[in-house]
């Protein structure tokens, strides 16, 4: 992808005002206060070195890409019906941890590989479309501002003016739910040159079903 198409938080402003897909993604950040706390905390304790840095992952990088629970329904001809909601379970794998036991230092090289991971190796958060992607865009950015900070005035006239669909706001309200730093947040794009047929609507809808996004409900 033309790495002109890819825009930081603080770049948004730049989104051309053209019809087109877009798709939001996160990048976790490792700072070096956090890898020197670890590493502190492993030297202080070493039995309990497995849960610190299981906790460390889950909490510094696994936590802000969980999926909803599913609601699901099981049956079958003459058998028992089951429904209920399930719960994504996703934690670091024995290896990953075993391996940064035996060399916390490696975090250091993770931290670097993470932050050029994405979007080459990610999946989006949420992917959306619009005729005019500076537009949208802004609305999700300053959907999720208002959120972060719901001053009474200002957050009702935002729900009132933005036209946002249940899948937009849903995704704001998980960025801010699980706490996920703006900054850290970015943008790819891709413009759809205008036609009366509106094929980035089609396009939209093909890329949210083969990448399956990770706030996205289409």
């Amino acid at each position: 992808m033309n790495e002109n198409n890819i825009l930081d938080w603080s770049q948004l402003a730049k989104c051309p005002e053209s019809p087109g897909v877009y798709a939001w993604y996160f990048r976790p950040e490792l700072t070096d206060h956090d890898i020197e706390n670890l590493i502190s905390n492993l030297k202080k304790d070493e039995s309990k070195s497995k849960k610190l840095i299981e906790d460390f992952l889950n909490e510094r990088i696994f936590k802000y890409f969980k999926q909803k629970q599913y609601q699901v329904e099981i049956s079958g001809q003459l058998k028992a019906r089951y429904q209920g909601k399930m719960e994504h379970i996703q934690e670091p794998s024995s290896g990953l941890i075993e391996r940064v036991q035996e060399n916390p230092q490696r975090l250091l090289t993770i931290r670097t590989l993470l932050e050029r991971s994405t979007p080459l190796f990610a999946s989006p958060l949420y992917v959306g479309m619009s005729k005019n992607l500076k537009t949208r865009i802004n609305q999700h950015c300053n959907f999720i501002k208002q959120l972060r900070d719901k001053s009474s005035n200002s957050f009702l006239r935002i729900q009132q003016d933005f036209v946002l669909t249940e899948e937009e706001k849903s995704f704001a309200e998980r960025v801010v739910d699980r706490e996920l730093p703006p900054s850290r947040l970015f943008i790819a794009y891709q413009v759809v040159e205008p036609t009366e047929e509106n094929v980035y609507v089609d396009l939209e809808n093909i890329i949210n079903r083969i990448y399956y996004p990770t706030f996205g409900r289409n």
